[in-house]
């Protein structure tokens, strides 16, 4: 009971992400950098009393630019998320983003060069549907074109987080946890920081209310949330945890609907049906590929 409690606790602060992101009120790569910046300390002191910073002097050198490449898909998948999470319908951004496992397959399919099976083909056909259920939606909307812009990017920060999971393959075999997390958040953290330098002339004079969000996506996002998804994982069945990762649109959209009176339509709870009806297909056929 103990690892059920701390599952639904880590879905809850994962899927407020968005939220926390939509009220911090500002651009992403000021979210990012700070976030990043400041996950990335809290790991650096993590690996120095674990002393895991020795490990760096004898690695492959292949695995730092894996690293990084991980590091610059992770900015893309934030970036892209924090955009959707303030243009578009936090249901919206929620949902689409649930579509990640499907690109997670793509990638390994592409990767083998083989063909998706009869199931996994409607899977994408349905996860196609949820897509365009949401942007219909989004076409009557008073902000038409942002809103439509935030959703094409929330669809686009699954792939970019299905890439980063593909890349960071390699490097979790060989770094130690902590000197993964801290080169992954560095990594991120450069390319916010890049970006903010040249986007922005605001980098610190911000409302209370953009730091506490901030802070919330340091300390619930990923100190806690994937912390313990992380520990997790020796406990619990992965593709069960995949399953469970449904609930966070539910959850977001009640938080979205209190905080930001965003009501859910009903395009958007089929859209919801489709993207579930579709994580379970690759479920059935990834379950069908173990067993053969």
């Amino acid at each position: 009971m103990t690892h059920l409690f701390l599952y639904a606790l880590a879905l809850f602060f994962l899927s407020q992400s968005a939220a926390l992101a939509k009220y911090a009120a500002v651009a992403p790569e000021i979210i990012g950098t700070w976030r990043l910046l400041l996950a990335f300390l809290f790991f650096l002191v993590l690996a120095t009393l674990k002393k895991q910073l020795k490990n760096l002097f004898h690695l492959q050198k292949s695995i730092l630019p894996s690293l990084f490449l991980a590091g610059v898909f992770f900015f893309l998948h934030l970036w892209t998320f924090f955009y959707a999470s303030q243009n578009t319908l936090i249901s919206h951004t929620m949902i689409l983003f649930c579509l990640n496992p499907l690109f997670v397959a793509f990638g390994s399919w592409w990767m083998h060069r083989t063909l998706p099976s009869k199931k996994l083909q409607l899977a994408y056909l349905f996860s196609l549907m949820a897509l365009l259920l949401l942007m219909h939606e989004t076409h009557h909307t008073t902000n038409q074109t942002s809103s439509l812009l935030g959703d094409l990017s929330a669809f686009l920060s699954a792939g970019f987080f299905a890439v980063y999971l593909l890349l960071s393959q390699k490097c979790r075999k060989i770094l130690p946890n902590f000197i993964f997390s801290a080169g992954l958040y560095f990594s991120g953290f450069i390319c916010f920081f890049l970006v903010m330098a040249i986007q922005q002339d605001n980098w610190i004079h911000h409302p209370n209310k953009a730091w506490l969000g901030i802070l919330g996506q340091v300390i619930f996002s990923t100190l806690l949330g994937h912390s313990i998804i992380s520990y997790l994982m020796k406990h619990l069945d992965l593709n069960w945890m995949a399953t469970g990762k449904l609930s966070e649109p539910l959850m977001a959209s009640a938080v979205a609907y209190f905080v930001f009176q965003e009501t859910v339509s009903l395009q958007a709870l089929l859209a919801f049906a489709f993207t579930g009806a579709s994580l379970f297909l690759l479920l059935i056929s990834s379950r069908n590929r173990i067993a053969s």
